[in-house]
């Protein structure tokens, strides 16, 4: 399937993900990377709201892979909760609490703002699951920068002042991003 085609409703996997009927959906509107998958909400036949997250190109397939490993390894209060997946080697997709009427900030509150300190500190607790490739594996696909960089004469369409200052940002990018620690041991990653 295209990512940019419209994507037709996937009832019978995600009825088959989560072992209920599923009365009704919509569409979730997406922008940016996020075209790769297509989002739904629906209402399950027992009552459960649930958000559906279906890839569709092969790349989405292998992220949303590795996502379900960390929802089905990992349950914590901070995570929504994981009902299922389906998965036939073409049509991937997994189904979660639908959060839609919970709180989105900003603004932010102090109550807010403390709830995820604390789920980070308890983030930062968490060993990855084994199954997950080590980011430091692949970093040359997750920072960018150095892409940028060579590509610099691409940008410079957009004028000088923009092209100084992606070269200026460029350098100081590649610095940090090689020497960016991704050989953690927890899901944060930096320790």
């Amino acid at each position: 399937m295209n990512a940019l085609s419209e994507p037709r409703f996937p009832l019978s996997a995600a009825r088959e993900a989560v072992g209920s009927n599923v009365v009704e959906w919509e569409a979730v509107a997406t922008r940016g990377y996020a075209r790769s998958s297509a989002h739904w909400r629906a209402r399950l036949a027992d009552g459960r709201r649930v958000f559906i997250k279906q890839a569709l190109i092969g790349t989405a397939v292998e992220c949303l892979r590795a996502e379900r490993v960390i929802y089905e390894a990992v349950s914590r209060p901070f995570m929504p909760l994981f009902y299922g997946a389906y998965d036939d080697g073409e049509l991937a997709l997994i189904v979660l609490e639908d959060l839609t009427d919970e709180e989105w900030p900003p603004p932010w509150s102090p109550r807010g703002i403390e709830s995820v300190l604390v789920s980070l500190a308890e983030l930062h607790r968490i060993s990855p699951p084994k199954e997950l490739e080590k980011l430091e594996a692949i970093r040359g696909e997750i920072v960018g920068w150095s892409d940028i960089a060579a590509n610099q004469n691409r940008c410079s369409r957009q004028g000088s002042a923009l092209l100084r200052g992606l070269r200026k940002r460029s350098r100081y990018s590649c610095k940090q991003a090689r020497t960016l620690n991704l050989t953690g041991r927890n899901c944060c990653t930096s320790t």
